[in-house]
């Protein structure tokens, strides 16, 4: 059968290919620990599926407005103000299905073909796909680790054209747990905002921080929907991954073009998966201070972990649960059976083979020096897998 030019260029994805490798090794019965799951190990809070029983049982199964309930789109305000001051209004709000979603939909909405997107290099793995679906051209700028994987106000700059339309800014990010300092936030939106050039905030992780406070790129001060997005949900922060259901917040007219586009693809998103998101949103938040505080537990024990594995750096992760460790000193070296490791894919495959640990090679993410890992499993799991790839690597020629 012949396909459309435009899947003939998608790549199948990294991250799956060896994490669907490791779940058949498990389920081989071999023994295996999966550190990839982009998703907290933790089960959505009761108040949260309970509510969802409740419309099912009061017969809320039917279609909903296309950009969500209106109680939604108001929670979602209601949040933003609670946690970061800010005010909008629901018809700045579209409910879409989970936030990978809202980005589709933005970029479709914003991109004509050769427009270029700024995307920070390392990225979620999504992004530069995304855009080249809508039409649109990535533009990477990569940050280097020795800055902590914070951009910089000049290599942003420096990639700018006259082609730019949008700059995508993931912050808490996802793979380096990077959180961008507010002062270099605000100098991003303010050079974007002089630009013209369109500024995408995915904030899927804003509440998952460290050692700091949470913040929003709407609270920077000048800042407006001429020029901004913010994508969010509740997928990370509630543990509420499968019940897909996120949100962007922006201009009206923008948020409407959005509308007209789900209106013909997807529809609403899932009547009571909804009712689930308004229970998050609304009442008590004491599930997600609690999950912090064992994920600050876990991100300290890998930090350390890996630091103290001879050859071994990581920055350490200020957001999210994601460690991105440097393993690029045993490349060139051998392994037991003779193959030379010589990039980020070899060694995933190594320490999955050998070791019986999967972590996510860091190629897709645009950095090949580096391995992500999640420590969205227990500490028991993450203490037995740093033992098994300080044994493995001291296996290495």
């Amino acid at each position: 059968m012949e396909l459309s030019e435009r899947v003939k260029r998608l790549k199948p994805s990294a991250t799956l290919t060896i994490t669907a490798c490791a779940k058949k090794m498990k389920k081989e019965g071999k023994d295996v620990l999966i550190f990839a799951a982009g998703e907290p190990d933790f089960d959505t809070p009761e108040h949260i599926k309970s509510a969802a029983k409740r419309a099912l049982d009061e017969g809320f199964t039917k279609y909903t407005p296309t950009a969500g309930i209106d109680e939604l789109k108001a929670a979602v305000c209601f949040r933003y103000k609670e946690d970061y001051k800010v005010t909008f209004e629901p018809k700045n709000v579209i409910v879409t299905v989970g936030g990978k979603h809202a980005l589709f939909n933005a970029f479709l909405a914003l991109l004509n073909a050769g427009d270029e997107v700024i995307i920070l290099a390392p990225y979620w793995v999504s992004y530069p796909p995304m855009v080249e679906i809508a039409g649109g051209v990535p533009k990477i700028v990569y940050m280097k680790e020795e800055n902590c994987f914070a951009p910089t106000i000049e290599d942003i700059e420096a990639a700018m054209t006259n082609r730019t339309r949008a700059i995508v800014v993931n912050s808490p990010s996802n793979p380096t747990g990077c959180v961008i300092p507010r002062n270099v936030l605000q100098e991003i939106y303010d050079l974007c905002k002089s630009r013209k050039i369109f500024v995408i905030s995915d904030e899927i992780y804003d509440k998952l921080v460290y050692k700091t406070e949470p913040c929003t790129m709407f609270s920077m001060k000048g800042a407006d929907f001429s020029n901004l997005m913010i994508i969010n949900g509740v997928s990370k922060s509630y543990s509420m991954t499968g019940w897909r259901i996120g949100y962007a917040i922006g201009d009206e007219s923008l948020i409407a073009a959005m509308g007209k586009i789900q209106d013909q693809s997807t529809s609403n998103p899932t009547s009571f998966a909804q009712k689930g998101a308004l229970e998050a949103l609304l009442q008590s938040q004491d599930d997600l201070k609690n999950m912090l505080v064992e994920f600050d537990e876990r991100r300290r024990l890998v930090h350390e972990g890996f630091n103290s594995i001879d050859g071994l750096f990581s920055v350490e992760p200020k957001g999210a649960f994601y460690i991105f460790p440097n393993f690029s000193s045993y490349y060139g070296k051998k392994t037991p059976s003779g193959k030379v490791v010589s990039n980020s894919l070899d060694m995933a495959d190594y320490l999955l083979n050998e070791a019986g640990v999967c972590l996510i090679p860091g190629e897709p993410f645009a950095s090949d020096q580096h391995l992500r890992l999640s420590f969205a499993t227990s500490k028991e799991d993450l203490k037995e897998g740093l033992k098994r790839v300080e044994r493995a690597l001291k296996s290495l020629r």
